[in-house]
């Protein structure tokens, strides 16, 4: 079975133009538990889902 890839919350905050904090904040709000380090590894569904929010 393929491995599912990760992306580091660092990046992904850099990426989207944000801050990590806020970034944490509303992965929590939407009910996703996550570390507030900045290399915590994210999945891609997580990702898709911040990727949604900030393209509005």
């Amino acid at each position: 079975m393929p491995e599912e890839k990760t992306l580091r919350l660092i990046k992904v905050a850099k990426e989207l133009n944000v801050g990590l904090q806020h970034v944490v904040e509303f992965l929590e709000s939407k009910g996703v538990v996550v570390d507030s380090s900045p290399n915590t590894k994210i999945s891609e569904q997580v990702y898709g889902m911040l990727q949604e929010i900030c393209t509005r």
